[in-house]
């Protein structure tokens, strides 16, 4: 089963939007998840495979989709 949601939060100019799988945020704990998140490269495409590789290394074996977008 596919299930959709809208979860609309406030933004502000700068904040980086996060979609991803759950073979991203299973394997890999909220605070290391936000760790990387404020502490990582501010290159889009960098920080991708920064997360891609967190999931990997904390034993995900589920496949791992990540979108990210600067607001």
């Amino acid at each position: 089963m596919v299930g959709a949601g809208i979860d609309p939060a406030p933004g502000s100019p700068g904040d980086l939007l996060v979609l991803a799988t759950d073979g991203l945020h299973v394997p890999v704990s909220a605070a290391d998840l936000a760790e990387l998140l404020t502490e990582g490269p501010s290159d889009p495409q960098e920080l991708a495979d920064q997360l891609l590789d967190l999931a990997s290394a904390a034993g995900g074996e589920d496949d791992v989709a990540v979108a990210l977008a600067r607001v």
